[in-house]
């Protein structure tokens, strides 16, 4: 089953903004506690939060995101009938929402204040909620067999004893079917296809149309080459002309402390760790349709090839995604992933700074890059003052698995996949490992 992303944003009324950042703390602060949301009712869902961002000059506005199973219209009806008293609570302080309204004006509500996603990443693509938590029991179910027995050294005869206790547990029926397969009908959109086709036309087309004129393609090649050097031209005057922190030495380019002490306050409570950011896109067409067209671009590799545990080499995203909201003026990140803040820019600076710095760049003030991968996240120091300053604070998150990493979670799905069947002794031995 595939997984998808929904994202919420709607204005808060002006006066509510403290009393809606005090019920979200209050929730946020006690989420396994709290029954106004019973978010383990909820079973689709991965992840779940909601963020205030209250700078924009337009009002102070309510961001929610959702990560689950299946299509959002199914998961909005079943958070509404679920979770309608604490939603109302949450949303009362928002414009236009009707608190007497019950589950159904609570789901048209939030239907009719979605914005679309740019950007959608998925790290375990496929992965049901019901199978990571499945696998999970499977795997702590084997460790604890294990523990009970007298040690075996024949790794054949330890595996048919493994295999011999799943078959005796009812409660392990499922692991003796293999995962549902996320193939590639399930990862390609309509989308996809229309985008490349265009990319297409818009490569080949001038040429093909060249050879019918003039049956040559040298002409229509002529002019791809010509719009090439006009475009990076523009890019190359812009990055060479736009402001940006890369202006400022890096003791004055650094966030807030009282900001800052309030992020870090929030951070590391569990293994996993959650990030917001909002940053202003650079102001034009050019910059607009670039962006747009890099996100797209990031959008169908996760989906074609990063959505086995790993987005360029790292293996600590769980869930992210970057959304332009307000009419284009900005851009929202939000990230669900293991280990520290520290940890986390790190390693996108070390194995996918190219493409940090190809989405950012189009945002105000980021560091100055160059021919649009180049430099930008590279210059750590800036870049991470650059996420500081840029980030909000997370009110209320939520989490279905809090201690389970990506690791954990391709590790338990390995250990079921090579369960049955012919297993050679260096992949046995390497199974085995995984217990």
């Amino acid at each position: 089953m595939k997984q998808n992303g929904l994202t919420i944003v709607t204005a808060i009324d002006q006066s509510q903004v403290a009393s809606l950042d005090a019920v979200l703390r209050a929730l946020g602060n006690n989420v396994a506690g709290q029954t106004q949301i019973p978010f383990a009712n909820l079973t689709r869902l991965h992840f779940a939060s909601w963020v205030v961002f209250a700078e924009d000059a337009s009002g102070p506005q309510l961001i929610f995101e959702a990560n689950f199973d299946g299509d959002a219209d199914s998961f909005l009806r079943q958070l509404a009938e679920r979770a309608s008293a604490g939603l109302s609570e949450i949303y009362r302080h928002c414009v236009g929402f009707r608190a007497d309204g019950g589950a159904d004006a609570v789901y048209q509500y939030l239907l009719g204040h979605r914005v679309k996603t740019d950007t959608f990443y998925v790290s375990c693509g496929g992965f049901t909620l019901d199978q990571i938590l499945q696998e999970n029991q499977l795997r702590e179910k084997i460790e604890k067999f294990l523990g009970e027995i007298p040690s075996e050294s024949d790794p054949a005869a330890l595996r048919r004893s493994i295999q011999q206790s799943v078959l005796n547990d009812p409660a392990l029926d499922w692991a003796k079917q293999p995962a549902q397969s996320y193939p590639l009908t399930q990862r390609v959109r309509v989308r996809d296809v229309v985008l490349t086709v265009c990319l297409l036309t818009g490569l080949f087309g001038p040429m093909l149309l060249s050879w019918r004129v003039w049956g040559t393609v040298w002409p229509g090649l002529l002019i791809l080459i010509g719009a090439f050097f006009i475009f990076y031209g523009n890019l190359r005057w812009k990055e060479a002309t736009d402001t940006s922190i890369s202006d400022q030495p890096v003791e004055d380019a650094q966030p807030d402390s009282a900001d800052e002490e309030e992020l870090v306050g929030r951070e590391n409570r569990r293994p996993q760790n959650h990030m917001a950011s909002i940053t202003e896109v650079k102001p034009g067409v050019f910059r607009f349709a670039l962006l747009k067209g890099v996100l797209a671009a990031i959008e169908l590799l996760g989906r074609i090839k990063y959505f086995h545990g790993s987005l360029s080499g790292i293996p600590s995203i769980h869930f992210a995604r970057w959304t332009v909201i307000n009419s284009g003026k900005h851009l929202l990140f939000l990230s669900n992933f293991d280990g520290s803040w520290e940890h986390y820019l790190g390693e996108f600076i070390d194995q996918a700074a190219n493409g940090l710095t190809a989405v950012w760049s189009n945002a105000v003030g980021f560091p100055r890059s160059r021919s649009l991968i180049q430099g930008g996240a590279t210059d750590e120091q800036r870049f991470k003052s650059y996420a500081r300053r840029t980030q909000l604070y997370t009110q209320l998150w939520y989490s279905a698995y809090p201690y389970l990493s990506v690791v954990n979670i391709q590790n338990n799905a390995a250990i079921r996949s090579r369960l049955w069947g012919e297993l050679p002794g260096s992949q046995l031995d390497a199974w085995l490992r995984r217990l």
